[in-house]
Parts: structure tokens; sequence; C-alpha cells
């Protein structure tokens, strides 16, 4: 991985690891999904990437920039994007969210971006 990637706590990919992140990713109770868990589950993909080689370089580098902009996002708004109600609240209350134009800093554009991803 390329030098300040945002990889997971470990260096190997576990599909035990990766059942468990997607199921603390889905908070019941509040019947959303948490967004910092979400993104354990696509470091923990970026791992399954890195194991297939450079095959996979274009999307690691892709998803590395994704997890990277949610991450600005959590770190200067915590609150407003720990969940993804509150973070679409959030930025449709704050125009963040340009229906005519791709905003790369929109996390609700990230999403759907991994959302995408996932069924390419």
């Amino acid at each position: 991985m390329p030098s300040g990637s945002p990889l997971a706590e470990h260096d190997t990919f576990s599909i035990s690891r990766l059942r468990d992140v997607c199921n603390r990713s889905l908070d019941d109770r509040k019947g959303d999904v948490n967004i910092p868990e979400y993104i354990g589950v696509w470091k923990e993909i970026l791992l399954f990437f890195n194991t297939m080689g450079s095959i996979f370089g274009f999307l690691t580098s892709d998803v590395n920039a994704k997890i990277t902009t949610l991450e600005a996002n959590l770190k200067n708004e915590y609150s407003n994007y720990e969940y993804v109600d509150t973070m679409l609240h959030y930025e449709l209350d704050n125009d963040l969210i340009d229906l005519h134009r791709y905003n790369r800093l929109s996390g609700a554009r990230q999403l759907l971006d991994f959302i995408e991803l996932s069924y390419s």
C-alpha cells in the first residue's frame, strides 16, 4: 500500500474479521449504519485487494481516496458523520449534496460511490 494509506490496524486479510466489522457497522438499536465501522469494512476489503496483487491497484487507490475523505469528515464533524442518517441530514441542511455536480468532499457522495463499486 502507498505510504499514508488508510490501512486497517492489521496487515493481513481475514474473512472472519470482515464479517465481524460488517456486523458492527449495522447498529440495530438506531436502525442505521455506523460510518467509522463501515470504513473498517472497506479497510478490510483493501487488505483483500492487496492479496490479489496489482490487478486491483486502480480500485485500491479509489477506495483509499474515499476512506480518506470520510475520515476527514469524521475528524472535523464527528457528531454529524457518525451515522449515515445524521450525515445525510447534515449535508442536505448545509447544501453539501449537489444532485447536478460531483462533490468529492461529500460523505453521501463517497457512500454512493462505495455502493456503486460494490456492484461493479
